[in-house]
C-alpha cells in the first residue's frame, strides 16, 4: 500500500523539553490493549505506579488520570518518565504517533503531523509560498466517489498554485466543489463560503467542547484590535493543510459540499480570531486545531452548523 507524506514529513523531530507547550497535558491519553498488556508485566514500584494511574471509562477505554491537567507520566521537565524509565517502545500507540494523523484508504494511507504541534506550525508557515508541500495522488480504487475527490484535490491544489488572488481561489474552489458534489449526486446544492462571525464565535463559544483557557479568552474577543490583515500567503498555507487534510475524508458521508465549508470555515475562523485577539496568526491555527482537530465530536457539531447556516 502507498503512503504519502507531506515534503517537511521528514524534517519534523519533536521538540521534547524544549516545546513551548506539551501534548501531554490536558487532553486524556487512551491506553491500547498491547501497553497494557505491557504495563501489567512491570515489576516494582514504576509498575505499580502504572497500573495505579490507569481507570476506565464508561466506554470501556483504559486512560491514564490526569493530575492537575497532566499526564501523571509527565514530570516536571516535561519529559515523559515511562520513555525514560522503558522506553519508547513502552508508550500507548497514541503518545508513540502523535502529532500524526493517519487516514487510510482503500488502496493508500495519508500521513500529516497536526497543527496542534508548535513544531509542525514552525515547518509549515517555514515553507516556501512556491511550494506545494502535499502530494497529488492517483487511486486505483473501484470506490468511485474516492476517485473523484482525489482528482478533485489535485485540482484544488492546482487552484491554490495560481496567481490570482485569495478570494478568487476561494471562489473557484466553491465551485469545484458544487462541481463534484453534481457528480456524486447524492446532494444538489452549491457550496458557499459566507459565514457570520458573531453567529460562528457565539457558537464556538456555546456549543463546542472548550479545553484550554488560552481558547476560551480568545472566543470571548469578538471587536477586531488590528488594522493588518493576514498575509495571502500564509492563508494559502494554512487552505493547503486543510484541504490535504480533510477533502478525502468526504468519501464517508459523500458531502464534498460540507466538508469544503468546514476548510474554509477553519482557515477563515482563524484569520478573524486572529484580528480579535493578542496571539499570532501562527498561534491561532495552533490553538485551533488542538481544540478542534483532536475532537470528533466538535467537528461532527460543526458539519451541522455548517449545514444550518
Amino acid at each position: 500500500m502507498k503512503k504519502y507524506y507531506p515534503s517537511f514529513y521528514d524534517k519534523f523531530s519533536c521538540l521534547c523539553d524544549a516545546c513551548p507547550d506539551t501534548c501531554c497535558a490536558k487532553w486524556e491519553i487512551v491506553v491500547d490493549e498491547e501497553a497494557l498488556i505491557k504495563y501489567n508485566g512491570i515489576n516494582g514500584e514504576f509498575g505499580e505506579k502504572l497500573r495505579q494511574s490507569l481507570f476506565r471509562d464508561e466506554d470501556g477505554d483504559y486512560l491514564f488520570k490526569l493530575d492537575n491537567g497532566r499526564c501523571p507520566f509527565l514530570n516536571k521537565h516535561n519529559l515523559c518518565d515511562i520513555h525514560i524509565n522503558l522506553g519508547k517502545e513502552y508508550t500507548c500507540d497514541v503518545c508513540r504517533q502523535h502529532p500524526d494523523f493517519v487516514e487510510e484508504y482503500d488502496d493508500f494511507t495519508e500521513i500529516c503531523p497536526s497543527l496542534s504541534c508548535p513544531e509542525t506550525v514552525r515547518l509549515i508557515f517555514d515553507a516556501s509560498c512556491d511550494e506545494q508541500p502535499y502530494p497529488e495522488i492517483s487511486t486505483d480504487s473501484d470506490d468511485y466517489v474516492l476517485q473523484l475527490l482525489a482528482k478533485g484535490r489535485n485540482r484544488a491544489f492546482e487552484i491554490l498554485r495560481n496567481q490570482m488572488s485569495y478570494k478568487q481561489k476561494l471562489e473557484k474552489l466553491c465551485c469545484l466543489a458544487t462541481e463534484i458534489q453534481k457528480e456524486i449526486a447524492s446532494f444538489q446544492y452549491e457550496c458557499n463560503a459566507d459565514f457570520s462571525f458573531l453567529q460562528s464565535v457565539e457558537f464556538c463559544r456555546n456549543e463546542l467542547e472548550i479545553l484550554t483557557d488560552e481558547w476560551k479568552t480568545i472566543l470571548v474577543c469578538t471587536v477586531h484590535k488590528k488594522d493588518i490583515r493576514v498575509e495571502e500567503n500564509k492563508l494559502n498555507v494554512l487552505l493547503s493543510y486543510y484541504i490535504y487534510r480533510y477533502f478525502l475524508k468526504a468519501v464517508n458521508d459523500c458531502d464534498i459540499v460540507t466538508t469544503l465549508r468546514f476548510i474554509l470555515f477553519s482557515v477563515w475562523l482563524c484569520e478573524q480570531l486572529y484580528l480579535c485577539s493578542d496571539y499570532s496568526f501562527e498561534e491561532i491555527t495552533r490553538l485551533y486545531s488542538k481544540e478542534i482537530e483532536h475532537n470528533t465530536d466538535n467537528i461532527e457539531k460543526i458539519y451541522t452548523f455548517l449545514r444550518s447556516v
